[in-house]
């Protein structure tokens, strides 16, 4: 009868870390391994850190189906618009207007979820305000100070 094994590979990077010697004092270098892709505890501790709130992602959804959803919206709505002015009433936009008309709501939503996303507040105790303007001029200094950083 044979048993049925099945092995699980972990593969571990080594990494020198200082601990203490204890009564002795002073500090002795050892080899610590741990799984490959995982972050270092420090590091783990940090990306904790880093991870936006809910309330605030919330926020930010909110605020994108608002400024990106409406500019899209309207746009999506000209179609029919159009159409019915040909048909009933016999008036034919010029092509190039409808394009025009069109790269203009969908690039109202491009707009939208960048200005939603910097619209919003980042504190999550804090709501905002209705429009976003002063917190966009908060955000928007932080957004391009990272940019510079990295």
């Amino acid at each position: 009868m044979q048993a049925d094994l099945t092995y699980s590979i972990l593969v571990l990077a080594p990494q020198e870390r200082e601990v203490p010697l204890g009564k002795a004092g002073g500090l002795k270098k050892v080899a610590v391994t741990r799984p490959i892709g995982s972050p270092p505890p420090d590091e783990a501790e940090d990306t904790s850190r880093l991870a936006v709130p809910q309330e605030v992602t919330d926020r930010m959804l909110r605020r994108i189906l608002t400024f990106a959803g409406l500019p899209v919206a309207v746009s999506i709505l000209f179609l029919p618009l159009f159409y019915f002015l040909k048909v009933t009433q016999g008036f034919e936009i010029p092509l190039p207007a409808v394009y025009f008309i069109q790269s203009l709501g969908f690039g109202g939503g491009l707009f939208g979820i960048s200005y939603g996303i910097l619209s919003a507040s980042w504190d999550p105790s804090r709501p905002g305000s209705t429009l976003g303007a002063n917190e966009f001029q908060a955000n928007l200094p932080i957004l391009l100070e990272y940019l510079r950083r990295k």
